[in-house]
């Protein structure tokens, strides 16, 4: 993930809704640090008291032809991803995901 020069974040499922755009070199590794650093939690169970959980995709891009796309979630307490296991983590990331003015 070292060649990432452009993620989006896009808030929804079915129909996502772009959220943002970041290409700022500071910004880009400060998301990848963020997953990078997240606690791998197999047993992990969201939240699901409050409603559901809310997700988001996750787009990487590099100079290669494709696009990278993961999915994150947010139980209204935790934000998780699912790389390859389940994965904790920071409450920082939601600085990353607010919407494109």
């Amino acid at each position: 993930m070292e060649a990432i020069n452009k993620v989006e974040f896009y808030e929804g499922y079915n129909k996502p809704q772009l959220n943002n755009i970041i290409l700022n070199d500071q910004e880009i590794k400060g998301i990848l640090a963020i997953l990078n650093e997240g606690k791998i939690e197999s047993s992990f169970s969201p939240n699901t008291a409050q409603g559901d959980t809310t997700i988001y995709q996750l787009v990487l891009y590099s100079r290669e032809l494709i696009a990278y796309i993961y999915p994150l979630f947010y139980d209204g307490n935790v934000w998780y991803w699912h790389p390859w296991d389940t994965s904790i983590i920071s409450n920082e990331i939601k600085n990353y995901i607010k919407k494109t003015e």
